[in-house]
């Protein structure tokens, strides 16, 4: 796509500095474009296999076979819906890393809303989830949120810019009393 949009700008910019009318080149690329949609829809074909991913992975990759083969893994794996991360590695080589759900890198704000004491991680399911920028400091910023909570009962999760105060003591304090499951990070 991107080599097609550059020759198509390429050839739209050498046509108006050969006189060409701007307008008349405009509606040119405008019918140009819609061919070549068609065309791509007609010939276009699924990528299903792992195999499918491997060639559209390496052609991307400047025809890199190694780089397509652990991309292709990766992307077969988490299937359409799921989302892929490169990062730098420290290590030499590639790798991939699958990860069940949602992984968070920073940690909880108090340690009385572990949920599995042995690992000290917080796994929670069906959850809601609150997230803010901004600071909150005072139950009544809660109220609103924690009324729908109570009504229909579900783990809740706030990311906040910073939750501390009487608002943490308030939802530390019914989370560890059991009144409803919370965890902030």
């Amino acid at each position: 796509a991107t080599v097609i949009a550059h020759a198509i700008i390429r050839e739209g910019m050498k046509a108006i500095g050969a006189a060409g009318n701007p307008v008349l080149v405009k509606r040119g690329i405008d019918l140009a474009v819609g061919r070549l949609v068609e065309h791509l829809r007609s010939v276009a074909h699924p990528v299903v296999t792992e195999q499918d991913y491997a060639r559209v992975a390496a052609i991307s990759a400047n025809d890199d076979d190694t780089v397509g083969a652990v991309l292709a893994k990766a992307l077969h794996t988490v299937g359409d819906g799921g989302i892929v991360t490169v990062e730098e590695s420290g290590t030499h080589g590639m790798s991939v890393e699958f990860v069940e759900g949602f992984e968070y890198d920073n940690g909880y704000v108090s340690l009385y809303m572990v949920t599995n004491s042995a690992s000290l991680e917080v796994v929670l399911y069906d959850l809601y989830i609150l997230l803010t920028n901004e600071k909150i400091t005072k139950v009544q910023q809660l109220m609103p949120v924690l009324d729908k909570v109570m009504r229909a009962p579900r783990p809740l999760l706030i990311v906040a810019e910073n939750v501390e105060g009487a608002a943490l003591s308030m939802l530390v304090q019914n989370h560890v009393n059991g009144i409803f499951q919370c965890v902030v990070t």
